[in-house]
């Protein structure tokens, strides 16, 4: 049972991935499933269900990050397990892999952001928690001596979080998500590099 339910899930993922929410049908859901009508209703009655259980199941636990479980020694140490994190969250959702070449995922994200008012709240208690982290370790790694700047904590903080997004955005649109985590970790050492004394 719990196969068929991820099965539709992996499917109807790949789905909004090749089109938007509006495009997709519920007949296309159940015949790219493979599954009776019978059988795909007794998961999932209705799109909107569907839609809200693919977020949440796919992406929702793509944004639970344990930044305790992260290196606070260095600021060093702590972006480099940050890159870890992004490596294993991925790895635990290959649909999300596999689907991470097409644009249309932010296309899928941007359409959860306006339909699921609760995807919408968590994703910005997530941001603020991503941001109150790294501040907190620039502020730490500040104090230690290991860098030096001008610029505020939340400052370089943002730099970091902003840099993060901003490879993903533009490695996805040029189709070389496979390159995400080298781009990051080198862009990464040299924001690092221009921090240190």
């Amino acid at each position: 049972m719990q196969e068929s339910r991820e099965h539709i899930l992996s499917t109807t993922l790949q789905l909004f991935l090749r089109n938007s929410y509006k495009e997709v049908t519920m007949s296309e859901l159940v015949k790219e499933s493979g599954l009776s009508k019978g059988a795909f209703y007794h998961y999932f009655n209705s799109k909107e269900q569907l839609f809200e259980e693919v977020i949440n199941h796919f992406y929702g636990s793509l944004m639970q990050v344990d930044y305790s479980a992260y290196a606070h020694d260095t600021l060093q140490a702590f972006y480099h397990d940050y890159l870890a994190g992004i490596k294993q969250r991925l790895d635990r959702h290959p649909a999300i892999a596999e689907g991470s070449l097409q644009v249309n995922q932010y296309q899928l994200l941007f359409d959860a952001l306006k339909r699921l008012p609760a995807f919408r709240e968590m994703r910005v208690r997530r941001q603020g928690l991503e941001l109150a982290e790294w501040t907190a370790m620039v502020r730490q790694a500040r104090a230690a001596g290991e860098i030096r700047t001008n610029l505020s904590d939340t400052q370089v903080a943002k730099l970091f979080v902003y840099l993060s997004d901003g490879v993903a955005v533009r490695l996805l649109l040029q189709n070389q998500t496979d390159e995400l985590l080298l781009e990051m970790s080198s862009s990464f050492a040299a924001l690092y590099q221009q921090l240190t004394p």
